[in-house]
């Protein structure tokens, strides 16, 4: 099936799936004209059938799709660990708990790569290939919200960051 689509859709840096981001977005277009909304449960679904222009999103094969969906649980648990920081508590401040691993991203493998946070910033190639990622985190999150004329402010701030 081929939808009319409202815009022209491209994919954000670095996502690579199989299937043409136009019609992705073509596809979503139509589940958000059907339903008000789009989520990722209605758009799994309208992925299920094999003739579905966006089947070849999604992993079908339930042994690998377990695995990888176990490999983003540990991803995100070694996200959620933090360091409890026992100055701040001792002198009463309130200071949300800094990280213990930070991602450090493998060039050749883009594999994601974990590495305890002190030791990452005292050494100068990791310490820049965390830099790199904040920056790269900022200017999404800066594509993300650009609509907004709230954040230009933010948005200045982040284009005067030199790494």
């Amino acid at each position: 099936m081929v939808y009319q689509r409202k815009h022209d859709y491209e994919y954000r840096e670095g996502w690579h799936p199989s299937v043409d981001a136009n019609t992705v977005g073509g596809v979503m277009e139509e589940i958000e004209s059907r339903n008000g909304t789009i989520t990722s449960e209605l758009f799994l679904e309208a992925s299920r059938d094999e003739s579905s222009p966006t089947h070849e999103v999604f992993e079908w094969d339930d042994g690998v799709a377990a695995e990888r969906y176990r490999l983003h649980q540990a991803s995100r648990t070694i996200c959620a660990i933090r360091v409890i920081v026992k100055e701040h508590e001792e002198a009463g401040k309130q200071v949300r708990p800094p990280r213990a691993f930070v991602n450090i991203v493998d060039d050749d493998s883009r594999k994601a790569q974990y590495m305890n946070v002190s030791d990452a910033l005292s050494n100068e190639e990791t310490r820049y290939a965390v830099l790199g990622r904040a920056m790269r985190e900022l200017k999404s999150f800066q594509d993300k919200y650009s609509a907004l004329s709230e954040l230009a402010e933010v948005f200045a701030a982040i284009d005067n960051v030199k790494i």
